[in-house]
């Protein structure tokens, strides 16, 4: 290695690709802040330190010969390889922290974000029995809805995780708001059911608030099958939004039926229909209507974690 190239190799490895204030000619280095033959010329690495290069007039009575020089700018030369060494690693480690910091406040969120779609525990305990319902909002064939809403084919699916409390009896307010349409039947006591606070939409892109009202009901017909009669209160989505067009979710109780064994520890897996209660026309004479606005399945809240990993 010449004693220039090594020159100029440690103003690079000390934290620059060029010398500035340098110029080769002659075949020597002479450097413009130069004011005496034998000078000391020193310029800071990107880590702070100094890196002193040594220059003479190039006489051998003159302070540094050629082999000083040479000696010298090897030396500084492996100090700065050790210096640049470093560097890797210490980005390194600042990466890493900051991956590790990412990761906590992406977990962070994740999780404060399902807590909206959980239901939050009474008394420190899930009383009950829990299940996310798989609701699926749009025209249905024999509706009585008005016919322009949903006209146009879209849907909107939810799911809305839901607990059936046995062991707490409904207001006089809940009782009030269940459906009365179990003529010549059996009907169980009205019990309290807890709701999320929020049904989750678009895969968590939207969502829609419950009010917290909801009961449920069993409903014991003369064939002796059972029917779990439920409602939920809820808050609804906007009409003519952008992001659902002519569909939208009515504001107030969702109505749902879905026959049962033994009671609602064992909801039946298969579909069953979403109900709102209208005032129409339909019957021949002005009165509440039920009409269909969807359809839903309910699965276990357990077996629904692990299947959908929130």
């Amino acid at each position: 290695m010449t004693m220039y190239t090594a020159l100029l190799f440690i103003a690079f490895l000390c934290g620059s690709a060029q010398v500035s204030d340098a110029f080769v000619t002659s075949g020597s280095v002479k450097l413009a802040s130069r004011t005496t033959s034998d000078h000391q010329y020193t310029r800071q690495g990107q880590d702070g330190s100094l890196c002193t290069l040594l220059h003479g007039s190039g006489s051998s009575t003159g302070g540094y010969d050629s082999n000083d020089i040479k000696e010298e700018a090897e030396r500084l030369l492996e100090r700065a390889r050790e210096i640049r060494s470093t560097i890797p690693d210490a980005a390194g480690e600042e990466t890493e922290g900051k991956k590790k910091q990412n990761v906590a406040t992406a977990t962070s969120t994740a999780n404060q974000a399902a807590s909206e779609w959980q239901v939050k525990e009474v008394n420190g305990e899930h009383r009950g029995h829990g299940y996310r319902l798989y609701i699926d909002i749009g025209r249905e064939e024999g509706t009585w809805m008005d016919q322009r809403w949903g006209s146009g084919g879209g849907r909107i699916e939810l799911t809305l995780d839901v607990v059936f409390d046995d062991q707490s009896p409904a207001g006089p307010e809940l009782q009030e708001l269940m459906v009365k349409d179990n003529f010549g039947g059996k009907s169980s006591a009205t019990f309290a059911m807890i709701p999320a606070e929020k049904a989750r939409l678009r895969e968590g892109f939207d969502q829609m608030k419950t009010t917290g009202k909801a009961a449920y009901r069993l409903d014991q017909a003369r064939n002796g099958g059972v029917t779990a009669r439920f409602f939920i209160d809820v808050a609804g989505t906007p009409e003519g939004s952008r992001s659902y067009g002519d569909l939208s979710i009515p504001k107030g109780c969702l109505y749902f039926s879905l026959p049962c064994f033994g009671g609602v520890s064992r909801l039946s897996s298969k579909e069953g229909i979403v109900t709102v209660r209208q005032m129409g026309w339909n019957t021949g004479f002005r009165r509440e209507e039920s009409r269909i606005v969807g359809t839903f399945t309910a699965v276990p809240i357990k077996e629904a974690t692990r299947m959908d990993r929130y």
